[in-house]
């Protein structure tokens, strides 16, 4: 319990990073609000923002975050020949993503069953419905994260989280993935 509660501080302190939750006013350095460039590769999200007498971009890459607390943990689990749903840990195949902390997997390697998972221990600002400043850079990085992920697994403790959400429509789970082959896996 104890590696759960630094683990989701780590990633609330991870999210705040990414999202920009920090300083929002006009006078920041990064911008309150932000769209993705449709030509940034899946490891820049460029943010732009504009004012009757200029405009500026920023671009934030993986290498402006500061992930010393997260880049601690180290994925040791038997997923081998397990399913998410069943087991509660299983490798898992990127069916979309829906926004920063949302995505739908294929649990089976044959695509013939899929779940839409909640990411515990991250909750980024919305980029669906209602879409909030930050939303769709959020949305940008993790959809770039997935999609250039050699492999991913999914892992939850039920007895501790639950299964599913609140709203009973989205399975719960921690997104661990390699970025690239020769890699370890990334929390």
């Amino acid at each position: 319990m104890k590696k759960f509660s630094l683990l989701i501080s780590s990633l609330a302190i991870l999210a705040t990073a990414l999202v920009g939750c920090g300083e929002t006013s006009s006078s920041s350095s990064i911008p309150s609000s932000s769209s993705v460039s449709s030509s940034s590769s899946s490891s820049e999200i460029v943010s732009s923002s504009s004012s009757s007498s200029s405009s500026s971009e920023v671009i934030l890459t993986p290498a402006d975050l500061n992930t010393d607390q997260t880049d601690a943990f180290h994925f040791t689990a038997d997923y081998a020949g397990k399913n998410f749903i069943a087991d509660g840990i299983g490798e898992v195949f990127l069916k979309s993503n829906t926004d920063g902390d949302t995505a739908a997997f294929y649990t089976k390697a044959d695509h013939t069953e899929s779940v839409k998972c909640r990411f515990l221990g991250i909750n980024t600002p919305e980029s669906t419905g209602k879409v909030q400043p930050w939303g769709n850079a959020a949305s940008a990085f993790t959809k770039g994260k997935l999609l250039d992920a050699t492999k991913i697994v999914l892992i939850n403790d039920v007895p501790t989280f639950g299964q599913l959400d609140s709203s009973g429509g989205r399975y719960l789970g921690f997104v661990w993935y390699i970025p690239s082959t020769g890699t370890e896996f990334r929390l």
